[in-house]
């Protein structure tokens, strides 16, 4: 049977991830202030000067086990509302799984596993806190996404006829009040400002400099999005060269033969999805979907080598794909602990990419679609009917995707009038407010 926690005072159903709340000591500061004090036995400094520490590690079920040798998890379960005293019933294991994912999901904190030793009368995990400057290249943390609308005065969603197939891209231009107005100047869609126009004609080109690049992402890193029929439930950026697994529950604590058997490799990334009581309203949909995350609790294993992604199942329920780099697209029936190469970067994006710019197709995508316990028809609009979806991102390719985005041959020029007298009062209107204003 599941183990569900209570709901903390923060929570509200209309939240779609459920937050810390914001007084709340995070795990680093309050993990460093544990060792410091030296009031929990078994956890120390192994290495102050490397930030080494050894967390204690003695299986519940040992003879030899006793309340003091898991302290660690308690404290953590009090501190993050998990545990009242003389209220909840104590769950030393599931408290240990708990602790374990939090160090896990953290960017800055990584196991050092040639220091740890699971073995002995005193077992142990060692652990180092990685300074903060240096912890994207390790691995990057769940980024919750919050149901949040901004004012459309704000930011509005302005589409352009990017492409042939129906679908005009979107993207978003911010507010920029000129101190100085040329006439029929056009408004560049990468920059959003005032550019002036360079001939007669009163066709503006959408060739234009988006301004200094970003870093191309590392050929590992992926982007991942969860979803709950249309609900985007959790985000994150996996930059961790293992990769990572996605799961849903708690696990045990197994013997690290079992465990790697059981979950996969050490050192993945471990992306829990959310308990969907606190984020659905509708009760059947709540029911369904936690027959299927239940299935879940092995997780899919995701790995991205030189752009290439590759998913392993390890959990019962049965995963579907569609993938652009096979089978049309169609949703593919993932077999069990097969690692199977779901997106192709060199063979399937690199020369899309080369047909798009020539004009020869359309614009590839950098996008697998999952379906768990769920399969789908092509014509189907999967992201709003499956109960449970995952939408997984090369970020290499959609970096390559973005840096061509305002230079492709399919990119259509967009069109500005003359300025009437209506509009030149208009403009006149609009300097002498901003010099008011100012």
């Amino acid at each position: 049977m599941e183990t569900k926690s209570p709901p903390s005072s923060s929570q509200h159903r209309e939240h779609l991830v459920v937050m810390e709340t914001p007084s709340r000591q995070r795990l680093r500061p309050w993990l460093e202030a544990k060792i410091n004090s030296k009031t929990i036995p078994g956890l120390y400094w192994l290495d102050n000067s490397q930030q080494i520490f050894r967390v204690p590690w003695k299986h519940g079920g040992k003879h030899d086990w006793h309340e003091e040798d898991s302290m660690i998890f308690k404290e953590w379960a009090i501190h993050t509302g998990r545990y009242r005293e003389g209220v909840d019933t104590a769950d030393w294991p599931t408290w240990k799984t708990r602790f374990r994912c939090a160090l896990n999901k953290l960017p800055d904190i990584m196991e050092v596993k040639e220091k740890s030793s699971l073995d002995g009368a005193e077992p142990y995990r060692a652990y180092k806190f990685i300074p903060r400057r240096d912890s994207r290249q390790i691995r990057s943390p769940p980024v919750p996404i919050q149901q949040y609308t901004a004012p459309p005065e704000l930011e509005r969603p302005v589409e352009i006829p990017l492409r042939h197939d129906g679908h005009p891209s979107q993207f978003h231009t911010h507010v920029v009040v000129p101190t100085t107005v040329r006439e029929d100047a056009p408004v560049s869609p990468a920059m959003g400002e005032l550019v002036p126009v360079q001939t007669s004609t009163h066709f503006v080109s959408n060739h234009a400099d988006p301004g200094p690049q970003q870093p191309e992402p590392p050929d590992y890193e992926m982007d991942l999005k969860m979803m709950y029929r249309h609900l985007d439930v959790y985000q994150s950026t996996c930059v961790n060269p293992t990769g990572c697994r996605l799961f849903y529950g708690q696990d045990p604590d197994l013997i690290d033969g079992l465990q790697q058997a059981m979950f996969g490799p050490d050192g993945l990334e471990h992306i829990c999805f959310p308990p969907c009581a606190q984020i659905l309203r509708n009760q059947k949909q709540v029911t369904l979907t936690n027959q299927l995350l239940n299935a879940l609790d092995r997780g899919i294993i995701l790995e991205c080598e030189s752009g290439s992604i590759y998913a392993t199942r390890k959990c019962k329920c049965v995963v579907f794909v569609s993938s652009p780099s096979f089978n049309d697209g169609k949703p593919t029936k993932l077999q069990r602990d097969v690692k199977t190469l779901i997106f192709h970067y060199q063979e399937y994006f690199e020369p899309m990419l080369i047909r798009y710019l020539t004009g020869l197709s359309n614009k590839p995508s950098p996008e697998v679609l999952f379906g768990f316990g769920q399969n789908w028809r092509p014509n189907d609009q999967p992201l709003s009917n499956l109960l449970i979806a995952a939408v997984v991102g090369c970020s290499k390719a959609r970096h390559k995707i973005s840096q061509i985005s305002f230079v492709s041959p399919e990119s259509m020029p967009m069109e500005v009038s003359k300025s009437d007298d209506l509009d030149k009062y208009l403009n006149y209107a609009k300097i002498q407010q901003c010099v008011n204003d100012n």
